[in-house]
């Protein structure tokens, strides 16, 4: 179950892992079909001895006994191979397992918490759930043992992502999409960056000035910025998600992090504010002084959302009403 990935509870899926009695039986069957089977031939042979090989020709005996040291050295040399490679891989696996846990992700891991929700389930119109985003965050932030929260709509390592041309202010448009004209972006609210560890370069973080009737803002990491400014300092500039959208003025520069996957290359991506683009399927993402984990999500005690730890996920089976609580 924690091979789950998190996106499982947004769709609504619950796997079912629980033992069957049928595939038990169907393994167990063909397991004692297979010992049969690959049995059978070695113990019949066995039980009929080669009278001829045994008292007649010496040279036939010499012959046939020469076939059958050089099949079963055939298959010693093979099984030992294919241990020989079974090995290899499996300390390949293993160092790539210990590399992987070690790895810098770019972002903080511990004491880190969040909680997913998604407000269209429980019939929340976009001002109603942006009440309700507000008050969630008012209340948790007030917590003792929090030190920071915000609301994203995609966690970094989490098996989602947006993406939309880019387009930058200056340059004519790409005549086709790929890797260096494509944008990554997720859709966060103030202060994630501090909660989530990943530190400012240039600019500053988004506010409460940063609203849907102002211009549009955007903040990029680094690979952006150096491709829209050959100094990394893109502040200032502008670039679209759309041929015909308004463009987005850069107002920060963060760190690289790992987005999609830890072995992955520097992407091009950006940050939008919540303010200027509503989502009613967000995650809370909490990072706490201590490791309350236990006392944390008794606190909040919000049915039908998803609890978890960086890595790990409790599902509850509320009922969305509870949401509306």
């Amino acid at each position: 179950m924690r091979l789950v990935p998190q996106l499982l509870p947004e769709i609504s899926i619950a796997p079912d892992v629980s033992p069957d009695a049928r595939v038990f039986g169907y393994t167990f069957i063909l397991s004692v079909a297979a010992g049969i089977l690959f049995g059978l031939a070695p113990a019949l042979q066995t039980s009929k001895p080669d009278v001829v090989a045994t008292f007649g020709d010496e040279r036939l005996m010499f012959g046939s006994g020469r076939r059958q040291f050089k099949l079963r050295n055939l298959l010693v040399v093979s099984q030992i191979a294919v241990s020989l490679l079974l090995m290899v891989g499996a300390g390949l696996f293993i160092r790539n397992l210990r590399n992987t846990q070690h790895a810098e992700p770019g972002f903080a891991v511990d004491r880190s918490f969040m909680m997913s929700f998604d407000l269209g389930l429980a019939n929340y119109k976009p001002a109603m759930g942006r009440v309700f985003e507000e008050q969630l965050l008012q209340r948790v932030r007030a917590l003792p043992q929090v030190r920071s929260a915000s609301l994203t709509q995609n966690v970094p390592l989490g098996s989602g992502g947006n993406m939309s041309p880019l387009y930058l202010e200056g340059e004519p448009e790409p005549e086709h999409f790929d890797d260096a004209s494509l944008l990554s972006h997720n859709i966060v609210g103030v202060d994630y960056f501090t909660t989530i560890g990943i530190p400012f370069v240039r600019g500053r973080d988004f506010n409460n000035q940063d609203t849907p009737s102002s211009p549009g803002v955007i903040i990029v990491n680094e690979t952006l910025a150096r491709r829209m400014a050959p100094d990394g300092n893109a502040v200032g500039r502008r670039l679209r998600m759309d041929s015909h959208g308004d463009y987005l003025e850069v107002v920060g520069v963060v760190r690289d992090v790992k987005y999609m996957q830890l072995a992955e290359k520097p992407l091009f991506f950006g940050y939008r504010p919540l303010s200027q683009g509503y989502r009613s399927a967000m995650t809370l993402h909490v990072s706490t002084i201590g490791d309350p984990l236990m006392d944390l999500g008794t606190t909040l005690g919000y049915g039908g959302m998803c609890v978890m730890r960086l890595g790990y996920r409790v599902v509850t089976s509320d009922s969305t009403e509870r949401l509306k609580e």
